[in-house]
């Protein structure tokens, strides 16, 4: 496809050309640039699991505090 287009665009100046290049170039930059944002996504979550876990145990933690302050109380 690439080859097909710039043989078409050679044919027809060197502004066609330079911008069928400039297309192409955007579209595989894009691509890279969508390849790196899921990784990015999946970094996040991994991140947002791991601290859910660790939120939980500090609710725990809260929790049992709780009833050692209620059984200190009485």
């Amino acid at each position: 496809m690439e080859t097909t287009l710039l043989e078409a665009a050679t044919s027809q100046g060197i502004w066609v050309l330079l911008f069928i290049s400039l297309f192409l170039y955007t579209i595989k930059h894009h691509e890279k640039m969508e390849e790196k944002q899921e990784s990015r996504e999946k970094e996040y979550l991994n991140l947002i699991n791991v601290l859910t876990e660790k939120f939980s145990i500090l609710s725990e933690i809260q929790e049992n505090i709780e009833e050692i302050k209620n059984k200190l109380e009485k």
